[in-house]
């Protein structure tokens, strides 16, 4: 079985993430509040410059002055969670995992030093992360990183570093919990052509390690990616967005990883609207990627890409529906990358002083055959979810979440079910009587 044209792909992608729209339109009877969007490509938000306002908004808030510096201190407690394995073979080699809890507890500060028109901002977010079982996954993340953000009339730039190392599931196709750090480079550029028309441009360099240190598995997907972007976007008055974009990328795997590098081009189109009770978001990559000399990476010729739409009926609900489609590289000798394919649904709506969350999710995830580029291992994913926020007394909001994941393969050793429960600990205004500062983001 071949991977389907890209042509033929992106047909269905698009198609089904257009049945989500009408489905959506067709309940609702209205039409489009704007949703958190972070599907990968430079046309979204997520990869935009930070924005001056909320620069300034951390700056007025700061607890700390040392004359022209600002200071925001921050304390977190996230990742309080306990994992279930009950089955996660990759291949011939099993991980062994055993059910076990961590949390994850950081304290750090954010420092800002506005000069003119540019802001000079650095972080450090410290975090330790603790397993009771697993001692070896025990240890030292955090979030560092420094910036100059510039802001003038027409002309917004972005020079910056971090570092990110935090705790995540590995991939859709290893459930495991593990340390990743990521360093990123990046350099930002936005002018104002006309009245809402912008051009952009985004240059990243982004090194992926993992932390682990007593699997050879993780190691198999170091590596560096690469890109520069250059688009046009267009912002309407009503609430429309549009932009197209070109970008160049380059991913390389280093000695001891997985020989899967690769470089080519991608078109970006972006489409979005954002109304008072609806919005939508259609974010398209026409990805065209060849094997480096030497790689076993083999050709990408496809459509990947996002789509979500956000209603929100009343002030106390809302329903998000989604689509998304994507690149993955593959830990499988067998496998060269993988083809990810999710549709679902989210609602949410307030009880009191309580949020309840429900997430349903259906998909499947398709492996490349090394060499021939053929598919002989398709994993059906089906995954439900459900999370409680309740805050308590005003002073500390606390978020439960349960999670089970089942991968039914036409490959039975690669079935495999995954169940987390997870605590987390938001300090509320308990924030304020202590003047830790916020626990959200990293500028």
């Amino acid at each position: 079985m071949q991977f389907q044209s890209p042509t033929v792909a992106g047909r269905r992608f698009v198609g089904r993430s257009i049945a989500l729209a009408l489905t959506l339109c067709v309940v609702t009877g209205e039409m489009p509040l704007m949703a958190q969007y972070t599907s990968p490509g430079a046309l979204d938000k997520t990869d935009a410059i930070f924005e001056e306002n909320r620069f300034k908004n951390s700056i007025q808030e700061a607890e700390w002055n040392l004359g022209p510096i600002r200071l925001r201190p921050w304390l977190g407690v996230r990742d309080a969670s306990f994992v279930k394995f009950q089955d996660n073979a990759v291949g011939s080699q099993d991980l062994a995992s055993e059910d076990d809890f961590t949390v994850t507890v950081g304290a750090g500060l954010r420092g800002y030093l506005p000069t003119g028109k540019l802001i000079w901002s650095a972080h450090a977010l410290p975090e330790y992360v603790w397993w009771d079982k697993n001692e070896d996954k025990r240890g030292v993340n955090g979030r560092f990183g420094a910036g100059v953000f510039g802001y003038f009339n027409r002309l917004r730039f972005e020079v910056s570093q971090r570092r990110l190392e935090e705790q995540d599931f590995f991939s859709s196709e290893l459930q495991e919990l593990t340390s990743q750090r990521n360093d990123i480079s990046r350099a930002s550029l936005e002018i104002d052509v006309a009245r809402r028309l912008e051009l952009f441009a985004v240059g990243k360099l982004t090194e992926r390690e993992s932390q682990e240190t007593e699997s050879d598995i993780f190691p198999l997907l170091d590596r560096e990616e690469e890109s520069v972007t250059v688009g046009l976007r267009y912002r309407s008055p009503h609430g429309w967005t549009a932009g197209a974009a070109f970008e160049d990328s380059s991913t390389e795997f280093p000695i001891g990883a997985r020989q899967l590098s690769n470089s080519g081009t991608s078109e970006l189109v972006l489409l979005g609207y954002e109304g008072s009770q609806f919005s939508f978001r259609l974010n398209l990559a026409f990805r065209d990627l060849e094997a480096d000399a030497g790689s076993e990476f083999g050709v990408f010729d496809e459509t990947t890409g996002a789509f979500e739409a956000l209603w929100s009926p009343s002030a106390r609900s809302t329903l998000l529906a989604y689509s998304r489609r994507d690149q993955g590289f593959s830990v499988d000798l067998g496998a060269t990358y993988s083809l990810t394919e999710r549709q679902g649904v989210r609602f949410s709506f307030d009880v009191g002083k309580a949020v309840l969350g429900l997430v349903a999710e259906i998909g499947e995830d398709e492996f490349a055959t090394v060499g021939t580029g053929s598919i002989d291992r398709i994993d059906d994913v089906t995954d439900l979810s459900a999370e409680l926020q309740l805050q308590v007394a005003d002073l500390v909001n606390l978020s439960l979440r349960v999670r089970f994941a089942e991968y039914d393969s036409n490959l039975d050793a690669f079935d495999r079910d995954v169940t987390t429960i997870g605590l987390s600990l938001q300090l509320g205004s308990l924030i304020d009587k202590l003047k830790l500062g916020e626990t959200g983001g990293d500028w």
